[in-house]
C-alpha cells in the first residue's frame, strides 16, 4: 500500500509533512539487500498478528527453515514451503553426500520421514530438526 501511494508523488508528499513532518523518501536500489529477510519477517508478523488471515488472497504463504544434521553433527539449513514434498530436500542432502537418497534414512525422532509428506503433514514448525543417517555404503 506504502508503495502505491509513494508513485501518487503529490499526494504522498502532502500526506507524509500532515502525518510525519517530514516525507520519508524511498530507496529501491537500497531496499534489495536483505528483502527476502524483510519479506519473512512481514509475513510472520502478518501471521502472528492475524492467524486466520487468508493466505490465498495475498499470494504468499510462510516459509519454515528446516534444520538437517547428519551423524557427523553437521546441520544444512532448509527454507521452505510447509507444502513442499519432503522428498526434495532428501534429493539435495544425497546429492551433497553423492549417493542416491534411498540408503539415506530421515527421521523425525525415531521415525522415518516419508518423503511424500510436506512439513505440515509432519507438523513440522520453524528450526524443527529431522537427522539423516547413511544406511549402507553406497547405491
Amino acid at each position: 500500500m506504502w508503495h502505491q501511494h509513494i508513485l501518487d508523488v503529490v499526494n504522498y508528499c502532502h500526506d507524509m509533512m500532515m502525518l510525519c513532518g517530514r516525507v520519508i523518501g524511498h530507496n529501491p536500489d537500497g531496499a534489495i539487500a536483505g528483502k527476502v529477510e524483510r519479506d519473512e519477517a512481514t509475513k510472520k508478523a502478518l501471521e502472528q498478528r492475524f492467524p486466520e488471515y487468508e493466505r490465498d488472497i495475498w499470494g504468499h504463504e510462510m516459509l519454515i527453515t528446516i534444520r538437517v544434521k547428519d551423524q557427523t553433527g553437521e546441520v544444512t539449513l532448509f527454507k521452505m514451503k510447509r507444502t513442499t514434498k519432503m522428498g526434495k530436500i532428501f534429493a539435495v542432502i544425497a546429492a551433497r553426500k553423492g549417493c542416491c537418497s534411498q540408503i539415506l534414512r530421515f527421521l523425525l525422532g525415531w521415525e522415518r520421514i516419508d518423503p511424500d509428506l510436506t512439513p505440515a503433514e509432519l507438523e513440522l514448525e520453524d528450526n524443527d530438526q529431522i537427522d539423516v543417517f547413511l544406511a549402507q555404503n553406497g547405491c
